[in-house]
């Protein structure tokens, strides 16, 4: 490549378009990534209290329970 050619490459705006999706879809991907660490233990906590919960039902309906 010639000089030329690479001042033409930079000044060239239409890699531009590119970077923006790219910083866009690497902001959503963060987004994501934190959401789902702070709902996933909040997530797993219901579960457990819901297999807790009827664990406890089925206990006490077979006269196991107090």
């Amino acid at each position: 490549m010639t000089y030329s050619a690479i001042r033409a490459f930079w000044r060239e705006e239409e890699g531009q378009d590119l970077v923006e999706y790219a910083l866009l879809l690497a902001f959503l991907a963060l987004a994501s990534i934190t959401v789902m660490t702070t709902v996933g233990g909040q997530i797993t906590t219901l579960f457990n209290d819901i297999g807790t919960a009827l664990s406890n039902a089925d206990t006490a309906a077979q006269g196991g329970g107090a």
